[in-house]
């Protein structure tokens, strides 16, 4: 073999080798990409009422004779998504915003990181209570794990029901830009108020559930 035909061959040679372990290392990022993909459709798909977490002691969320559907369509409506009920005893109990007709509502986007959501609900509880199913309330848990905000219902000991969209779905389509955010839904299905930021105290609350739903508390 000449000087040049050896040095034709090296060349070769390394050049395999070069793209032998540029293809290892393409396989193994395809590996771990996909890998990713399958936690992260894994973590989407989990329960917020996995086993081995702590209960969360709320009343339960509207089901049955209590849902029923709104004729209200469009941006004056909540969204059409269907969320999990946190602490419900079956993952698959399910509450569908388009069927929370019926009765007046109070609808709180808050999250466990959102210091003036943790700071705002014990005045929706005590008004909750006030209520005495005049009017309904269902908070919105957004963008959260399961630990974080069942800790968060069980250390503020509000007994209004939670949904959980982890994925933020309602704050996308309401457009909300703030947390918490307070939405006063009619009886029929109807935004017809919103509030951004906290209420500063209870007797807010009320004020705004007069003013906008028409019910006294």
């Amino acid at each position: 073999m000449t000087r040049r035909q050896a040095t034709v061959a090296a060349v070769v040679a390394a050049l395999v080798m070069v793209g032998g372990i540029a293809g290892a290392l393409t396989g193994r990022a395809g590996s771990k990409s996909t890998r990713a993909a399958g936690n992260s459709a894994l973590a989407s798909n989990k329960s917020f009422n996995t086993a081995g977490l702590p209960p969360v002691h709320t009343d339960p969320c509207p089901r049955g004779a209590d849902l029923l559907p709104v004729p209200v369509t469009g941006k004056d409506a909540l969204p059409d998504l269907t969320l999990e009920c946190i602490g419900a005893i079956a993952s698959s109990d399910t509450v569908s915003l388009r069927r929370l007709g019926g009765v007046p509502m109070v609808v709180n986007l808050w999250a466990s990181w959102c210091i003036p959501c943790r700071q705002e609900m014990p005045d929706l509880q005590r008004v909750y209570a006030a209520a005495g199913g005049r009017v309904r309330f269902i908070a919105i848990n957004t963008k959260d794990t399961a630990e974080s905000a069942r800790a968060t219902i069980l250390g503020t000991e509000v007994r209004y029901p939670s949904l959980a969209d982890p994925a933020a779905k309602v704050r996308a389509e309401i457009g909300a830009n703030y947390m918490p955010t307070t939405l006063f839904v009619s009886a029929e299905g109807r935004i017809v108020f919103r509030k951004a930021g906290q209420f500063p105290d209870a007797a807010a609350i009320r004020a705004a559930i007069a003013e906008h739903l028409g019910v006294t508390l």
